[in-house]
């Protein structure tokens, strides 16, 4: 039979198209899958397949119709935001798709039977094995078709979905039992394992063996994919035609280098490379005996540097919302098919046969192929739709091009070019010397890290100097082994080693929290009792006339933020700004008159000291088209400078050269407020005398939430003296400083202390015994301290209705200013919590939970011992663009982020409004 030989002549590209074809099925059909399983149905809608009885159909499918799941849909043409599912929904999703799965499931036991049916047996067989595999594929579909009947309206017998589904399993087990016995009696096991044994085992060496390499691409896979900050600013890069460029050059020169250096790393013996002449390119692997698994690794490599910012793209595209051809597939298939194709490319040389037949280079086809792919790249830049958000598939097709044609020029690389050759032979000055102009880049950030203080037209670059970050390590960790086995020394191993001790023995001062010469005299450090009595007392005749002119009470606000690094600061100032705004527009005070305190944790607490540095220095608080502008600058690189160089050596071998990430961190935000007339580095406590430009007991006290590591307590930094007995277990930052009077903690560091996030930022020491990081780690949205400001803020109320009934008229309005997307800041849930995973996800949750707490208690507790009103304003999910971007947890943002949340001002009217009507607009609040 024709179709016989054909099947056996191609039968593993045969098997590896079906097993693809397979795979993808399979994942789209497991979408929402958890949703079918229950004490009826274990198994999902198998359990359905094979259920006999009558009863357990009906409970199962009356499971699954009370069954429902909401979920947040990031685009879906901006037409709705959430979006409810039920679980009969999702079978008839799979059973939809069951029909494409038994195509392609039907098909692979087709050509394995084929294939392993032996030639000397009768053609009876064979063909009687081909007729039972269609006829198990027959009484699936029968089945599909009795099951969507049973979705649609519950009245099909169960014998009629059981019968043809319980035959296809009989069927299918005695033809997965003959292929499993031919597999073994033709060796197709032993050799199988053998072969994926070898592969592993070769996987793994070579791993090792590109350890350095590998590791960059974890670096660049994990900044990208993992967090939504690299998600952003994949975003970012399109701000300007600029930004793709100098992306995809960066990427290039990468990919040059995570494929020409680790031919070097499985040398035995090290060749005498110079540093000079390693750094001018005077040297060559070409000579250098390979094997060739190691040499096709070393092109996986750089085809991966290609690849791994591709998919994180497509992965970006998914969560935004954005379609694209092959959104069905998840991008980490694509990049296992991807990968898996390239490979047999190598193993088959298909290649070699096309581009260079005969090891003759077919110069007509490689420079056909290159040229189509740059004139594609840079013709995408000539269409206006591709400054949207849908650039970033055109991004991501730019690169899984760029990746083909590099994975043909390096398996050609070596073979006849004729003229050309002597230039493509040694690439080594065309691979070093632009590695070396990134590295060296990279090295002035360090240097001089103030020139990449990006602004909004160069934040783009961002990702390019985390790029230059992988190229310098990547070159220096090369040299360092060539010259360990130059030496027969382990230079990089002794480095780590070194490292690990000095950090850990010497008491490294390197990120002690910088201070400022000041006077601490200012009257604003009296006791937080004293302070709300004097800010109640200043007050008291709009007290009373606020109660005459409306017969209500005088609100004072409470508000926490949460932490959430940019986001956060964004949408508190913005938002605060805006009830600023409104409060003015309809005849009262501007809203933070009202306020007596701030708390906040990481972001929020950033936020809100830029609100109290602004109502210090400014007659006017900035517009949120003010704070949206400052927020368009790069914030993010000059912690990534630090993170990747300079602080890491710092802080591993004992050394003060500069100053850490957090000094620059702190410079930056300096800088920029300082463009706005504000004043940010002056002392913390200075912002509460007498010279606010709105007037004393104006500016609400800010409450800096952090987290002493030494202890696991809270700690705050405030401007004013606390009280253990009102704030109980909480170290207090000021107390640790107050034997020194002559300097003290600026606002942006005693902000920023809130705002330490781990690695990102370092922890900021005030001596042996404190230690402080991110306050988001212990409690993220402030409202724990908040209660316990009301709670002193009561009393002292009480205090002063003893003597003067006026203040019976004030009443306490908490405000709480989350700033994440409704349903998309929920608990990090394990799918299988086993030994291993459950003592750090009980870690990862437990400042999450801690949160929750503190935020339900102040929501829930309104009409308790202390009687107040609760508020809370958070931004949605608005389109931009035709999608919705993420809301990053970073220190850049992007201008689609910043739009969604300013837009989400106007979405959230009906609370600003009922917050506004809290002064009674019009009726007497300014006396």
């Amino acid at each position: 039979m024709p179709f016989v030989a054909f099947i056996r002549q191609y039968f593993l590209y045969l098997l590896y198209f079906l097993l693809a074809a397979n795979l993808i099925v399979i994942n789209k059909m497991h979408e929402h899958d958890e949703m079918l399983k229950s004490k009826w149905s274990p198994y999902g809608i198998v359990s359905l397949e094979l259920s006999f009885s009558q009863p357990q159909q009906d409970s199962i499918l009356r499971t699954w119709d009370s069954t429902y799941k909401g979920f947040i849909f990031f685009g879906s043409g901006c037409t709705e935001f959430r979006r409810t599912i039920s679980a009969i929904q999702v079978a008839h999703r799979q059973n939809n798709k069951d029909y494409y799965f038994i195509f392609f499931y039907i098909s692979l036991f087709f050509v394995l039977f084929v294939k392993l049916y032996p030639e000397d047996w009768p053609a009876l067989g064979l063909n009687a094995g081909i007729d039972l595999i269609f006829i198990a594929g027959l009484l699936d579909a029968a089945g599909d078709f009795f099951i969507a009947r049973a979705l649609h309206d519950h009245q099909v017998a169960a014998w009629q979905i059981w019968l043809p589904s319980a035959i296809k399993w009989v069927l299918l087990i005695i033809i997965s039992i003959f292929l499993v016995v031919q597999m073994f009696r033709q060796g197709w096991i032993l050799t199988l394992l053998q072969k994926i044994s070898f592969y592993v085992a070769g996987t793994a060496r070579l791993i090792f063996d590109f350890r350095i390499v590998v590791l960059g691409l974890a670096v660049l896979f994990l900044a990208l994919w993992a967090v939504d900050q690299g998600r952003d600013l994949m975003l970012i890069i399109n701000s300007h035609k600029t930004g793709p460029i100098a992306f995809l050059i960066a990427i290039s020169v990468l990919a040059v280098l995570n494929w020409y250096l680790p031919k070097l790393y499985i040398i035995e013996t090290g060749s005498r490379i110079s540093a000079f002449d390693f750094v001018r390119g005077r040297w060559s692997v070409d000579s250098i005996p390979r094997i060739k698994n190691s040499l096709d690794g070393a092109r996986l490599m750089g085809t991966l540097t290609f690849l791994i910012p591709a998919v994180c793209m497509l992965n970006a595209m998914r969560i935004f919302g954005i379609p694209y051809l092959l959104d069905d597939i998840h991008p980490l298939i694509l990049l296992a098919i991807t990968l898996g194709f390239y490979q047999i490319a190598l193993v088959e040389e298909w290649i070699s046969n096309i581009f260079s037949p005969k090891g003759i280079v077919n110069k007509a086809r490689f420079f056909l192929l290159i040229g189509a792919i740059f004139v594609f790249i840079i013709s995408l830049g000539f269409f206006q739709e591709n400054v949207q958000p849908d650039f970033l598939a055109m991004l991501a097709l730019d690169l899984f091009l760029l990746s083909f044609a590099f994975l043909v020029f390096a398996t050609i690389r070596t073979c006849d070019w004729g003229n050309l050759q002597p230039r493509i032979r040694n690439m080594t000055p065309f691979v070093i010397l632009p590695g070396m102009l990134l590295l060296f880049i990279f090295l002035l950030a360090n240097i001089s890290p103030e020139l990449f203080f990006f602004n909004e037209k160069r934040r783009l670059l961002t990702l390019p100097l985390i790029i230059c970050a992988i190229c310098f390590y990547s070159i220096l960790f090369t040299y360092l082994l060539l010259a360990g086995r130059m030496w027969n020394i382990r230079i990089i191993t002794f480095f780590i080693i070194a490292g690990l001790v000095i950090s850990s023995v010497l008491k490294n001062s390197y990120h002690q929290v910088r201070m400022i010469e000041t006077r601490n005299d200012y009257p604003s450090t009296d006791s937080l009792h004293q302070y709300i009595a004097s800010w109640l007392m200043k007050r008291r005749a709009e007290i009373d006339s606020f109660n005459l002119h409306t017969n209500d009470s005088f609100p004072v606000f409470i508000v926490n933020a949460y932490g959430g690094g940019i986001r956060a600061a964004a949408w508190t100032t913005m938002l605060v700004s805006k009830l600023d705004q409104r409060f003015v527009d309809s005849g009262s005070r501007p809203f933070q008159h009202y306020v007596l305190a701030y708390s906040g944790a990481s972001g929020g607490t950033i936020g809100l000291s830029l609100l109290c540095a602004a109502r210090y220095n400014l007659p006017m608080g900035p517009t949120p088209d003010t704070w949206k502008g400052l927020y368009e600058n790069d914030f993010l690189t000059p912690m990534i400078i630090g993170l990747m160089g300079r602080d890491a050596w710092n802080s591993s071998f004992d050394l003060h050269v500069c100053p850490d990430r957090s000094v620059l961190q702190e410079r930056i935000w300096e800088e920029r407020l300082k463009e706005i007339g504000i004043k940010y580095d002056s002392p913390y406590v200075r912002y509460w005398d007498s010279s606010a430009s709105a007037g004393r007991y104006e500016v609400p006290l800010l409450f800096s939430n952090t987290y002493n590591v030494d202890s696991g307590l809270k700690a705050i930094v405030a401007p004013v003296h606390l009280s253990h007995l009102q704030f109980p277990g909480t170290v207090f930052v000021e107390d640790l400083l107050q034997e020194d009077d002559k300097n003290a903690l600026k606002l942006s560091t005693g902000a920023f202390l809130s705002a330490r996030f781990p690695f990102i930022s370092p922890t900021g020491k005030i001596d042996d015994f404190h230690h402080f990081m991110d306050g988001g780690l212990k409690e993220n949205s402030g409202a724990e301290t908040s209660r316990e400001i009301m709670e002193v803020f009561d009393k002292t109320l009480k205090k002063l209705r003893k003597s003067d009934s006026v203040y019976n008229n004030v009443k306490v309005i908490m405000l709480s200013i989350p700033n994440t997307i409704l349903g998309t800041d929920s608990l990090q849930t394990a799918a299988n919590l086993y030994e291993l995973t459950a003592p750090l996800t009980a870690l990862m949750n437990n400042w999450v939970g801690n949160t929750r707490k503190a935020d339900t208690i102040n929501a829930k507790n309104i009409d308790a011992y202390y009687h107040y009103h609760y508020y809370q304003l958070r931004p949605v999910g608005i389109c931009v663009d035709n999608f919705k971007p993420v809301l990053p947890l970073g220190w850049q943002i992007s201008d689609y982020a910043l739009d969604q949340m300013e837009s989400g001002l106007d979405t959230i009217k009906p609370g600003l409004d009922a917050i506004i009507k809290i002064v009674k607009p019009g009726h007497g609040s300014i006396p």
